[in-house]
């Protein structure tokens, strides 16, 4: 019986071991398992550090190719339009421009945001509508609805959004203006209809298919 007893505990002890050199060989896996995970890790550590370095690189050629490149001043580019060309009233304060002046700016505006709709591809069926219920809107326009920092709002917030109309289709925007704002210039003989100068007789468009095609655009 002590005989059998001591087989017994052996046998539990065996399978004691097995299951402990089970186990030990599952930890050793798992440690294999992590130090290629941790030798991936450190790989791709240094794939993103050289990446970052290229970026740096490239960031920097960047810098170096547009330091003497000007940038438009808009504001002044509008301001110089506004006093040689428009004959608009230029604030020196923020302040509400008068009802007349809304009228014409927000027609104006409202002009350009109707033509680019267009060029979008907007379904010209509903364009007419469009037009007739903005140019009733602005009819109705009441100087004492109207609030100076809404108003603010609204026109930065357009300013963005057009701008990222040129972001989405790739088109760097400097150049651009200057010639948009070179040629309107152009406008000061035209007449002046509801408070918008014309273009004149003659007056050439803007070389804008041009300077897309420097940049790339191929028609």
């Amino acid at each position: 019986m002590p005989l059998f007893g001591t087989y017994e505990a052996l046998e539990r002890e065996h399978q004691r071991i097995a299951q402990l050199e089970a186990e030990l060989e599952k930890l050793r896996a798992s440690e294999k398992l992590a130090w290629r995970r941790v030798t991936e890790l450190q790989e791709r550590g240094t794939e993103l550090v050289g990446e970052n370095r290229g970026l740096r690189s490239e960031l920097a050629r960047w810098r170096d190719a547009s330091a003497n490149e000007p940038i438009p001043n808009r504001n002044q580019d509008v301001r110089r339009f506004f006093a040689e060309v428009s004959n608009q009233e230029i604030g020196t304060s923020p302040r509400l421009p008068t009802r007349e002046q809304l009228q014409v700016l927000m027609r104006v505006a409202m002009e350009e945001a109707l033509e680019m709709l267009e060029a979008a591809g907007a379904d010209p069926d509903y364009l007419p509508d469009a037009r007739y219920d903005i140019d009733m809107a602005i009819a109705g326009i009441d100087r004492e609805r109207a609030e100076l920092v809404e108003l603010v709002d609204g026109a930065i917030d357009t300013m963005y959004t057009a701008e990222g109309v040129l972001v989405s289709a790739g088109v760097d925007s400097h150049p651009v203006w200057r010639i948009v704002s070179d040629n309107n210039l152009l406008k000061a003989s035209g007449a002046m209809v509801n408070g918008k100068r014309m273009k004149p007789p003659g007056h050439p468009k803007p070389d804008i298919a041009g300077e897309l095609q420097l940049q790339g655009w191929e028609p």
